[in-house]
């Protein structure tokens, strides 16, 4: 049978290459130690803080004559931290970072080197390992040092969810691709373009 004049180019692809590095998503360099620590430190100041010392400020509002302003910074510091919440939800469904992962300029991405479904996430990379830390003594200390004894650079949770913290290399993604959607002829870069 004749090949169709009019039908798109074909061609076969194992992954996707990030341009301008010689890289696929699954040979991105890992994040460090100091990277990764850093990023869970600003994500728990930007969000746990806020909500907090709302809660403790909308709790004090009991106060005489303090009502007002203790009822106002609780409810700001509320205001904060849900803002933030919806902000990393936000971010982690687009790119697979938080705020702290997009201010140390990582990534979580799945074993495959794509974007990890939300669902992945939040589930099993946060609720699920939330629950052992109230069951299991030292389950946080556990899960923080899992990190040092291989190369992989991965935690207890990023190995419940089978994910990985990568460097975010600036101007390198030209779509992030998740896991719930196909490789289609848009992603891959237009190689027939005159630079």
């Amino acid at each position: 049978m004749a090949r169709n004049p009019y039908s798109p180019p074909q061609a076969e692809v194992d992954e996707l290459a990030l341009p301008g590095t010689g890289l696929t998503p699954a040979e991105a360099p890992l994040a460090s130690y100091s990277e990764r620590w850093f990023a869970r430190f600003i994500d728990t100041l930007t969000m746990f803080l806020p909500l907090i010392g709302g809660g403790t400020f909308l709790i004090g509002s009991d106060e005489p004559g303090l009502e007002g302003e203790f009822a106002f910074l609780g409810l700001a510091g509320l205001l904060i931290g849900v803002t933030v919440l919806g902000a990393n939800i936000l971010l982690l469904h687009r790119n697979g970072q938080t705020v702290g992962k997009k201010l140390m300029k990582t990534r979580i991405v799945g074993m495959d080197g794509r974007t990890p479904s939300l669902w992945r996430t939040l589930l099993l990379r946060e609720v699920v390992n939330i629950v052992p830390q109230y069951i299991v003594p030292l389950y946080s200390t556990a899960d923080a040092v899992a990190i040092f004894f291989r190369g992989e650079r991965r935690c207890l949770h990023d190995y419940l969810a089978g994910t990985r913290v990568i460097v975010d290399i600036p101007g390198a993604w030209v779509k992030v691709i998740t896991e719930n959607e196909p490789l289609t002829e848009d992603d891959l870069p237009d190689l027939d373009a005159d630079d």
